[in-house]
């Protein structure tokens, strides 16, 4: 129990969030908002020992609590949520409700500091023995966890999806890559390897290395003539990550890019269906 109130006592949260706390009148006069709000109170309290990056793998819990998305905090709001150890504080940006019947779980955002380089990078090309596996938009849902999860997690909506997976010979996987486009320039993709990070031909002295609990996150900004492109690289679950979002509202793909990190850091991608996704498109 003192662990418990330690946590408690060193939480602050988003400003949206603290203000509908505090407006939350006597149980009796509002029963359906102090049920709703105390399970985020609670969530909250059990985030920090979880990382603050949601509540989607709690003990017990073996998948994330999906539904609508509830009204909330949808503009960058940097806060701090301090962990029970002096010292150790995490920025986020923000987050958002997920609602499922009665109960809200929200979701912490971690904030992510961008370096800014004067080009943008391009991948290496494939070894000359590896083939590209073009892959159903179904295959590409199933992969980033169902179409519920791709629009409230990842924040896709409104995206068409595509992506094809680079294999060699053997069946081994080289890269998989995935996206999605809007009208216009925006654009969002993954790569992801095995055991590594993608490759990529260019490096930058100006990327930024963020600390997300034990997750070592490099960042940079590319700021061109119609638009930014903002790319993550970082290696968790047995699999490296680049993620780039290109597009012109800067601070919607800031959100666009801590909603993947959080999400691939809590294990919210389904590549456990990946085997099975390659065995059906090397038949094709």
């Amino acid at each position: 129990m003192k662990r418990y109130l330690d946590y408690m006592d060193h939480i602050t949260v988003p400003d949206a969030l603290h203000g509908t706390l505090t407006q939350l009148k006597t149980p009796d006069e509002r029963k359906t908002a102090w049920k709703k709000y105390a399970a985020v109170a609670a969530a909250l309290a059990l985030a920090v020992g979880v990382g603050a990056y949601g509540l989607s793998h709690l003990p017990g819990d073996t998948s994330p609590a999906l539904g609508e998305t509830a009204e909330g905090n949808t503009e960058p709001d940097i806060a701090v949520l301090e962990s029970a150890t002096p010292g150790d504080q995490t920025p986020t940006l923000g987050g958002y409700e997920v609602r499922e019947g009665e109960v809200v779980a929200y979701y912490m955002l971690p904030y992510i500091e961008y370096g800014t380089v004067e080009e943008a990078s391009m991948d290496l090309a494939p070894p000359a023995d590896v083939t590209t596996q073009e892959l159903t938009q179904e295959e590409v849902l199933t992969l980033l966890g169902g179409e519920e999860a791709v629009a409230v997690h990842l924040g896709w909506e409104g995206y068409s999806l595509g992506g094809h997976a680079m294999v060699y010979p053997d069946g081994r996987l080289w890269m998989l890559v995935l996206g999605g486009r809007k009208e216009g320039a925006d654009r969002v993709s993954i790569n992801l390897t095995p055991d590594q990070l993608p490759p990529t031909c260019l490096l930058y002295e100006d990327s930024v290395v963020n600390h997300i609990g034990e997750l070592e996150v490099t960042a940079e900004r590319y700021v061109g003539e119609s638009g930014q492109t903002l790319r993550v690289s970082f290696l968790t679950g047995g699999y490296g990550y680049r993620f780039t979002v290109m597009g012109t509202d800067g601070e919607a793909s800031e959100l666009l890019v801590s909603r993947f990190v959080r999400y691939a850091r809590d294990g919210g991608m389904n590549l456990a269906a990946l085997e099975g996704v390659l065995a059906a498109a090397a038949r094709f």
